[in-house]
């Protein structure tokens, strides 16, 4: 509702509330210039003014400047004189402390690292420094992963040497120098990331202490019956030469297979069959049709496998009698291109007693009933071959059929193929070779576009091919680990299905890898019979041998200092001559999958945290959880949390060719060769935490640009924070929670609910939120709210005035928990503010901010009843902004009726009729505010009121109330003051208002 009256009546009605200047307290102008200086609050001008006309002006030596790498540069001076290096070992030192452990996960000793690894490092060092300032010891041993192919591969190329040429010692050298010097590269920038950790004795899977406790965990599953040795179907990479687990395969969605559909000649019909087609199936050969995309395993077939339950055709040419499943004839008569028809319908178990010639050399070959078998795909019919596929296998397990290898370990034929196959390549010249010896068995060849499993360090497909190997039983505990992961907590909570799916879908583990650059596993071999040969006795010598010599004893000793007539003679054995020792590794999984053991024997074998990303539920996590399982039959964490991939700007994956890669180095010291200026590695750390937990982390130029401006914008708070304490010793000048003025204490109460808010987010692992409200607390509640608020008396009281000493504790108090929230995302920039924030008497000599503990909250601080009390004069703000405009406040007298309840609310913030100090003044940062519970009798012309309401909460029914007031504005009335620079002077004559002369006044005392 709107109300015009005369401006003239209205100061009249001003000047009968008995209208009056007295000491401001409100100022929306500040003394600092716009764009001054980033160097530190004290230039020439604001110091001449400060003695001139005694203000209390920011100054701090806190600068903005990022010109020129100065955050970087910063930081490297921040980490020497705050003892980075040396934080770990004093921490470790405070025994009384409760344990937090987060276990690393090692990242492989290979090269650079890359975003995804400042991603994992950053992240586990944001719950390490935020448990530390909880009051946390922390135990965080960084590790290493130093085996494996993709390090033995980098080490043969550093020299001309073919990998044949090389003995395994040689290569076992090269790789574990190039481990070495990678280690220490990473290690360098790790700390300069300013990772917390104990990088004076990191754990290294190629330790001979490391090792020693790996052989005892192996032996120790192999005595509880779930490790053993098989001649099984496993995935097999030519291009690596060894075997891999699933945990080693990428998907290629666009590998194309040469697939065909052969048939294969029957030979003995089923009665049954004669009988239904009345005898027309023995008038023509019957052929049975297979489809398959692996033409080089049809000299390896054994079987063909049907479904009992699908129905099969019968379908009849000029010639021929085909058989396949009743779902495939529409498009066998499409390949046919010929006349045919369906003579026979028939359930598939009357196939049972159905055999087959081969096509190659005509061996007369069994018909099976297989659950795998479908007619959703392929015609029903599954060629089978033992040692090339998984269901295959099992297959010739359950009928007894042989599991030959015809291929190689580097995919080529063996002479047992045949002349005509022998040597030829799987994925080079086998399949054209076998369709060529098929002949008129194959009806149609096309190509196949699937996802089909590669290589992970080589990126070339893999096989599957049946070799001699050692397995984990894994399908023995995959029960027990499915129940106990209900008592692990994950993060983020949508990331637990896929752990129960790699569970649930790993029936065993191969183990063994046929390769140089590993751990040997522990097992001599009988020449006689094959049989291995392993035994407590014997595993303990080779651990006590590699403790004291290193794992290439293995290779150095001969057999029989490896297994010597002492240890032998404890199992009833006389000699070693009938003994060789094995050739195979443990798969890297298997190392880095048992670190549990190795690393946390001081925490039970148990950590609080494993953090990883998605991909080690499949990797880490899950050889982990297994081994663990089978021997202490828990898992080895209380919770794991879980991180996405990096990507580009644009959602894309990150790749040299296509030259989207950012390096991390290149935000931390900028690069000119990629466009990218140096940022710190504070800014890397904000953008790790901003990214959270999801799927995908992208990063580009645009993306850090931000991340700067938001870490500018903190730090451009905490200067103005700082500047404002310059003269504050919080032992001394702090002032009680009671005693605070109104507008303080619900400040306080926004502190408190903001930090509540951080803390429970930094303890659900939601890192991205942290960032978020701590933008949204600065940026709204402190910048725009509180900070435009208190200027005038922070800089124009009396210096020791309870009104500047209540605002000063507040700036206090935001600053010493806002640094200690942001400290785990920002730690150098945190140690930064702590050095010049003033200290309590027991801080004065702590050089660093995590050597304190806790996040200072005062429970008095939550204030409801206070929170509550103060929303009516927001709302009444909010209102008087929107009626002004553009305009500043400050140019404007503010006139308030209000009754009963709100009005006593207000009064509360301005016992007086008029005021240009009050708390409600500064709250509406206006010249004035008149506040009556008086409504005038009649409307006068020229000045605008507006009747608003607002809602004023009851205690008693724990709901709100609205409650109706009036409010007019009119150009403010007074002079300006020359010092504070308010409309609050009493008359143009007078260069100072009331406060500011008696300030000044009080100084020449």
């Amino acid at each position: 509702m709107l109300v015009t009256i005369s401006r003239t009546r209205l100061l009249c009605f001003a000047e009968s509330l008995h209208l009056r200047c007295t000491p401001s307290l409100h100022s929306s102008r500040g003394y600092s210039k716009k764009g001054q200086d980033s160097n530190e609050i004290n230039n020439e001008g604001s110091e001449k003014k400060r003695k001139d006309l005694l203000l209390s002006l920011p100054k701090t030596k806190l600068t903005l400047t990022l010109r020129d790498g100065a955050a970087a540069k910063r930081e490297k001076v921040i980490q020497e004189k705050t003892g980075f290096s040396k934080l770990y070992e004093w921490q470790r030192n405070q025994k009384q402390r409760p344990e937090f452990v987060l276990h690393d996960g090692p990242p492989y000793a290979n090269g650079l690292l890359h975003v995804g690894h400042a991603v994992n490092k950053i992240l586990k060092d944001i719950v390490n420094r935020h448990k530390l300032l909880e009051g946390y010891r922390i135990g965080y041993c960084p590790g290493w992963d130093c085996h494996g192919l993709p390090i033995e591969l980098k080490a043969i190329k550093q020299k001309d040497n073919a990998v044949n040429d090389l003995r395994p010692l040689t290569i076992r050298n090269r790789a574990r120098n190039f481990a070495k010097g990678a280690i220490k590269q990473q290690k360098a920038t790790f700390k300069r990331w300013g990772i917390l950790g104990d990088w004076n004795t990191p754990y290294l899977t190629m330790d001979p202490k490391y090792s020693s406790c790996q052989l005892n965990v192996f032996y120790s599953l192999y005595k509880k019956g779930l490790i053993y040795q098989d001649f099984m179907p496993v995935y097999w990479s030519p291009s690596s030469r060894t075997a891999l687990a699933e945990s080693e395969l990428i998907y290629n969605a666009k590998h194309v297979s040469q697939s065909l559909w052969l048939t294969f000649d029957a030979r003995t019909i089923p009665e049954s069959l004669v009988q239904l087609s009345e005898g027309k199936i023995l008038k023509k050969p019957v052929k049975l049709l297979v489809w398959t995309t692996t033409p080089w395993t049809i000299p390896a077939n054994q079987a063909i496998c049907f479904g009992a339950d699908i129905k099969y055709c019968c379908v009849e040419t000029a010639d021929t009698m085909y058989i396949c499943c009743e779902e495939f004839v529409p498009t066998l008569k499409d390949i046919l291109a010929s006349p045919a028809e369906v003579t026979l319908t028939f359930e598939g178990s009357e196939l049972s007693s159905m055999t087959y010639c081969h096509p190659l050399n005509n061996e007369e070959l069994p018909v099976y009933s297989a659950s795998h078998v479908t007619s959703t795909k392929g015609t029903g019919l599954v060629h089978t071959a033992p040692a090339h596929g998984h269901d295959d296998f099992h297959i010739a397990i359950d009928h007894g059929l042989s599991v030959k290898s015809l291929i190689r370990e580097d995919g080529s034929y063996s002479p047992e193929a045949g002349p005509q196959l022998a040597n030829k390549v799987v994925g080079k010249d086998a399949n054209e070779t076998v369709l060529e010896l098929l002949g008129d068995h194959v009806i149609k060849v096309e190509d196949f576009v699937h996802s089909y499993p590669y290589d992970w360090r080589t990126n070339q497909p893999v096989i599957i091919r049946a070799s001699l190997q050692w397995f984990m039983d894994t399908s023995s505990v995959k029960e027990t680990a499915i129940k106990c992961l209900d008592s692990v907590n994950i993060y983020p909570k949508s990331s637990q299905n896929s752990m129960l799916s790699q569970l649930e879908s790993r029936t065993y583990w191969c183990i063994s890898r046929q390769r140089s650059w590993g751990l040997p596993i522990p097992v001599f071999y009988c020449r006689s019979t094959g049989k291995p040969f392993i035994t407590v006795d014997s595993v303990n010598h080779i651990s006590k041998l590699f403790l004291e010599h290193g794992t290439d004893v293995w290779w150095k000793m001969s057999t029989e200092e490896l297994l010597p007539e002492s240890v032998l003679q404890k199992s009833g054995i006389k000699n070693s001559s009938g003994f060789v020792k094995g050739e195979d590794i443990l798969d890297i999984w298997f190392d880095s999958g048992v670190s549990w053991a190795c690393i946390l024997q001081d925490s039970n074998e148990e950590a609080d945290v494993y953090l990883e990303g998605l991909d080690q539920f499949g990797g880490w996590f899950l050889s982990s959880l297994l081994t663990s399982v089978a021997l202490n039959e828990k898992p080895p964490f209380k919770s794991l949390v879980v991180h996405g991939f990096t990507v580009d700007a644009d959602g894309k994956k990150m790749s040299k060719s296509v030259g989207n890669v950012i390096d991390p180095m290149d935000v931390v010291d900028g690069s000119k060769a990629s466009g990218i200026p140096s940022y710190g590695a504070d800014v890397l750390r904000w953008w790790v935490a901003t990214s959270g937990l999801q799927s995908n982390i992208p990063i580009g130029s645009s993306i850090l640009t931000r991340c700067n401006e938001e870490v500018f914008r903190l730090r451009k708070t905490c200067r103005f924070l700082l500047g404002n304490l310059w003269d504050f010793t919080p032992d001394k000048d702090s002032v009680s929670y009671n005693q605070l003025l109104a507008q303080d204490s619900y400040m306080l109460h926004l502190l408190h609910d903001f930090a509540l808010k951080a803390i429970q987010l930094y303890a659900d692992h939601r890192y991205n939120k942290v960032t978020s409200i701590v933008d949204r607390f600065i940026s709204a509640d402190v910048s725009s709210f509180y900070s435009s608020i208190i200027k005038d008396r922070c800089y124009c009281d009396s210096r020791d005035s309870l009104a500047r000493r209540s605002c000063q504790t507040v700036q206090y108090n935001i600053l010493d928990v806002l640094i200690r929230l942001l400290a785990p995302i920002l730690p150098h920039f945190a140690e930064e503010v702590f050095q010049y924030l003033p200290k309590l008497q027991h801080q004065q000599d702590c050089n660093s901010l995590f050597k304190t503990k806790g996040h200072n909250i005062n429970p008095e601080w939550e204030d409801l009843a206070g929170y509550h009390s103060f929303q009516p004069s927001l709302q009444i703000k909010a209102r008087f902004n929107e009626m002004i405009g553009p305009e500043t406040p400050s140019s404007f007298d503010v006139i308030i009726w209000a009754s009963g309840d709100l009005y006593n609310n207000l009064k509360v913030l301005q016992p007086t009729y008029v005021s240009t100090n009050s708390a409600l003044v500064e709250i509406l940062q206006a010249s004035q505010v008149s506040l009556s519970n008086q409504r005038l009798d009649s409307a006068m012309d020229d000045v605008e009121l507006v009747t608003a309401s607002c809602s004023l909460y009851k205690p008693d029914s724990d709901a709100t109330e609205k409650h109706d007031y009036v409010m007019g504005v009119l150009p403010c009335q007074l002079y300006m003051c020359t010092r504070c620079r308010r409309s609050v002077a009493k008359s143009s004559a007078l260069r100072f208002c009331s406060r500011c002369a008696d300030v000044i006044a009080e100084d020449y005392q």
